[in-house]
Order: C-alpha cells, then sequence, then structure tokens
C-alpha cells in the first residue's frame, strides 16, 4: 500500500505543480488585464462551478468510489461505470439547459450585476464541461490509471494557459477571453478524457446499479454542499457586507494560498482508492499514520513559506491593487489543510455512515455562517479568513472523532500538536521581518530552514521516512 501510494503521489502531484505553476505564471497577466471587480466575478462564477459539481450528478463520482474497487467482476465495473456516465451526462445537458433559459435571472442573482449576462453564459457552459472533466478524472482515479489522469489534467492546464493568454491579452477580450479560454480548455479533456475512457464506457445503464449508487452517494449531496457553504460563504459574504473589489482581492489571497494543494491534490487522489481497497488488512491504520506524519510535516513547511513569504509573492505576481491580500493568506492556507485533511478519517465512509458526514458538515457550514456574518462587518476580509480557518478546524476535529470511534489510526498526536504549535508561532515572528531585501530573504530562509530541523529533532519526521518518501522502492 506505501509504496503504492507514494509512487501515485509523484504522478498526481507532477499536473498540480505544472497546473499552480501554469497558474502561478500567467496571475501577473490576469491581475492586469482584469480590474478587481472582474477577478470577483471570475471567482464567483468559479465557486457556482463548485455548486454545481457537488449538487447536479447527485455526487454520482463517490458511488462509483465505494463501490467500483469492491466489484472483481470487469463487466460489472464498467456497469457501474457506463451508468454512472450517461447518469451524470444527463444531468448536467439538463442543468445547462435550464440555466441559460433562466440566465438573466441568475447572473442578477449570483454576480448581482444583471449587465454581465454574456460572461455568466460563457460561465455556465465552462461549468457544463468542466463538471464532465470531473467525472472523466475521477473514474481514472478508481481504476488507477494515475498517468492518464496526470496527462487529462496537464492538457487542461496548458489549454487553459494557452487559451486564456492569447484570448484575453493579446485579443484583448479580457474577462470574456479567459472565460473562453477555460471553456475550450475543459472541451479538449473531455474528448481526450473519453478518448482514454472508451474501454470503460459504453451504451448501458443499468437501473439497479445505478440505484445502489444512488443510495450511498444521495446522503452526501446535503453534506457536499454544507462544505460548499463553509468554502465561499467567505466570499459571498464579502460581496455583500463590502464589494467585488474585495472579492477580487480576497480572491487573489486565496489562490496564492492555495499553492497548499500542492501537498494536498497527490494524497488525496492517490490515498482514498488505496484506504478503500486496502482498509481491512492489519498494516494499514499503522500506514495510515505514518502516512498523516508525512503529510503534516511537509504541509506545516509549505504553510510556512507561503506565510512569511507572501509579501515578497505579492510584490512580484500582482498588481499593486492586490497587496492587500497578504493578510489573509496564512489563515486561508491553514484552512484549506484543515477542510482537505478528512482524507485521513476514513472510518465514517469505510461503515457507510454517510448521514454523520451531512451532520458534521451541516454544523460546521452553520458555524461558518455565523463566523463570517460576525466577524466581516467589523475585521472585513481579514474576518472572513479567520471565520474560515475557524469552521474549518471544527470540521475536521468532529471527522476526527467520528472516525477514530469506528476505525481506529494509533497517530502520534504529541509530536503532531508541538509541530504545529511551533510553526505557528514561526509564521507569526517570519511575517514580522522587515529590514532591507536581501537581509529580510535571508533571515526567512534561516527560519524556513530551522523549522525543518524542529520538525526532525522531535521526529514529527524522520530522516529514513524522508528516504522512503523520495524512494518508495526502498
Amino acid at each position: 500500500m506505501l509504496k503504492k501510494l507514494f509512487s501515485d503521489i509523484y504522478i498526481y502531484t507532477l499536473p498540480t505543480i505544472l497546473s499552480r505553476g501554469v497558474s502561478f505564471l500567467i496571475l501577473p497577466i490576469y491581475t492586469r488585464i482584469l480590474s478587481t471587480s472582474d477577478y470577483g466575478i471570475l471567482d464567483l462564477i468559479m465557486v457556482f462551478g463548485n455548486l454545481v459539481n457537488l449538487t447536479v450528478s447527485l455526487e454520482i463520482s463517490q458511488g462509483i468510489a465505494r463501490f467500483y474497487p469492491d466489484e472483481k467482476d470487469v463487466s460489472k465495473q464498467k456497469l457501474y461505470t457506463s451508468s454512472a456516465f450517461w447518469f451524470s451526462s444527463f444531468c448536467y445537458t439538463l442543468f445547462l439547459v435550464v440555466t441559460l433559459s433562466f440566465s438573466h435571472s441568475l447572473s442578477n442573482l449570483i454576480l448581482q450585476d444583471s449587465n454581465r449576462v454574456l460572461i455568466f453564459r460563457i460561465g455556465l457552459v465552462y461549468i457544463f464541461f468542466n463538471g464532465l472533466v470531473y467525472f472523466l478524472q475521477s473514474q481514472l482515479r478508481w481504476e488507477f490509471r494515475s498517468k492518464q489522469y496526470a496527462i487529462l489534467s496537464i492538457v487542461v492546464s496548458f489549454s487553459i494557459a494557452i487559451g486564456s493568454v492569447f484570448l484575453g491579452y493579446f485579443l484583448n477580450w479580457k474577462l470574456h477571453g479567459v472565460l473562453l479560454g477555460m471553456l475550450i480548455a475543459h472541451l479538449i479533456g473531455y474528448i481526450y478524457g473519453i478518448i482514454v475512457l472508451r474501454e470503460s464506457i459504453d451504451l448501458r445503464v443499468d437501473l439497479d446499479s445505478l440505484s445502489q449508487m444512488l443510495r450511498f452517494s444521495i446522503p452526501l449531496v446535503p453534506a457536499g454542499i454544507a462544505v460548499f457553504i463553509s468554502t465561499y460563504i467567505d466570499r459571498m459574504m464579502i460581496n455583500h457586507f463590502l464589494s467585488l473589489d474585495e472579492v477580487g482581492i480576497y480572491s487573489i489571497g486565496f489562490r496564492l494560498a492555495s499553492i497548499t494543494t500542492l501537498i494536498i491534490i497527490g494524497f488525496q487522489r492517490a490515498l482514498t482508492p488505496l484506504i478503500y481497497s486496502h482498509y481491512s488488512e492489519e498494516d494499514t491504520p499503522r500506514h495510515l499514520a505514518l502516512i498523516f506524519r508525512l503529510f503534516i510535516a511537509i504541509s506545516l513547511i509549505f504553510i510556512l513559506c507561503i506565510s512569511i513569504f507572501s509579501k515578497e509573492t505579492l510584490w512580484l505576481i500582482a498588481d499593486p491593487n492586490y497587496y492587500s491580500a497578504s493578510t489573509v493568506i496564512v489563515f486561508l492556507a491553514l484552512s484549506i489543510l484543515f477542510a482537505n485533511m478528512y482524507i485521513f478519517t476514513p472510518g465514517i465512509s469505510i461503515v457507510k455512515r454517510s448521514y454523520i458526514i451531512f451532520w458534521i458538515n451541516f454544523t460546521g457550514a452553520a458555524l461558518n455562517v455565523v463566523f463570517n456574518w460576525l466577524l466581516i462587518p467589523t475585521y472585513g476580509f481579514m474576518g472572513a479568513a479567520f471565520a474560515t480557518l475557524l469552521g474549518s478546524i471544527f470540521v475536521f476535529l468532529a471527522y476526527l472523532v467520528f472516525s477514530q470511534r469506528f476505525y481506529y489510526v494509533p497517530h502520534s498526536w504529541r509530536q503532531i500538536s508541538i509541530g504545529t504549535l511551533f510553526i505557528a508561532i514561526a509564521c507569526i515572528f517570519g511575517s514580522s521581518i522587515n529590514f532591507s531585501i536581501p537581509l529580510t530573504l535571508f533571515l526567512k530562509v534561516l527560519l524556513v530552514v530551522g523549522a525543518i530541523t524542529f520538525l526532525l529533532w522531535i521526529k514529527l519526521i524522520s530522516i529514513g521516512e524522508i528516504r522512503s518518501f523520495i524512494r518508495p522502492d526502498i
């Protein structure tokens, strides 16, 4: 399990690094061709797209994830995949027809601007293809075809970069061009995914298989909506209490904080299918504890770097109008980390108690709404970032408590707690360093080296474990 996990992590992480790298390189272009309000609109369309992915196809991909690995009959596996694919295609087609019909009203509701209907319609078609590509990517994960997943992700990422920059910058179509580039990129990704999965999908739809998957996945829809609220209510409330300009600035901070996903995505994509395939084996809990420690150590160092170098990064890539985003990056990076650590708490899904997932996420979403409602009017988007962090911490702790009850994993909480506290202090100290540029950079690099040394000293992670992570064949 460990060898397969680490080899797949590299494959899943590579396209993410390339994708984030490409996004990072074109971000200076985005911040110069898009006003802060345009960037806010782009982010709100992306937020709406994420909500659609969670609801329109009733989380059928999660149904495949739970039943596909347990099925040993190849023809039955194909039946699961085909049924889910055609169900998803029908749902997304219905979504597109309905939303295009009511695009004026929806544009006014979501963007609070009825003059951006054309932009919103382009966004709807992008969301349609994005949802179908998401299904195809998920299926490649369940089939353990990590290389094809990587190629699909890279194709989409580079197509977005080329199309958005050409249409948005060189043709000067600005936000229209950026969205069209994203739409075309996902159309290309959809065609590639269909070609790769042509042996896994046929024209059959088996109602029994579909019903079995939906009975598992439908309870996850309200849970997914709750996660969506927890993740995106900050931007909605910033738009309500403040303005689209603040949404744009906050979104840039979130984009930089999302560098944390370079660590998360590899574990997330590789780990879940393996847990479902190996959870009954005796060594799996011990392996999961080891993987969690490695994940925490690497994530803490990433967050430290993102936090203390946030100002310098914004100076390099963004227009001065976006510089204030540096104040929220550390909170958002931590909230992204906590929000995605549920992958290390598999107990609830293993025993198929999906209703617990709903109640955890529902409570977390309610708390997030309350925190944002209380903090944004007083502290602006800083309050939104802190509210999001508090909500993410609560949800992870709740997942952890229930998961440990159903599927105990022997975590090393002493080292994890000490390491986390030290990195938090280092973030605060590092952000306050302000001398000449060369001296500031030197001191911050020295702080990162010291943090790595400290984590090794408390044995949150060992040299041997790092070696096994880098070379899984050892």
